[in-house]
């Protein structure tokens, strides 16, 4: 049986993160339970969105990988505040990868 190399979530602060369309949608900042916090800055303005841990496909030792786009994140996901305990819930389905609460697989 082969071992899964897992990152933590502790161990991506800092780290890019990029949706489906490649574009980056900032860098982790803080994490919670089943979610992630985003911050994106420009010159203009920043921009925090709060993305379900459920929608992570993995890390690439340079990039943590998310299932979803610029235009999702910015539609469902951009917010002031943490989401309520169980609003994310509805990411969570029969095929997420196990785990991806506490760690993100590599890819």
């Amino acid at each position: 049986m082969q071992s899964t190399t897992r990152f933590r979530w502790d161990e991506l602060v800092k780290r890019e993160v990029k949706g489906n369309d490649d574009l980056s949608l900032g860098e982790i900042k803080q994490f919670g339970p089943g979610w992630v916090m985003i911050e994106k800055v420009n010159d203009k303005e920043m921009a925090r969105f709060y993305l379900p841990k459920a929608l992570a496909k993995g890390f690439d030792g340079k990039v943590v990988r998310f299932n979803l786009t610029e235009e999702q994140a910015e539609k469902d996901f951009m917010k002031p505040t943490p989401p309520k305990p169980d609003e994310y819930q509805i990411y969570w389905t029969k095929d997420t990868p196990p785990g991806l609460d506490i760690s993100v697989p590599k890819v």
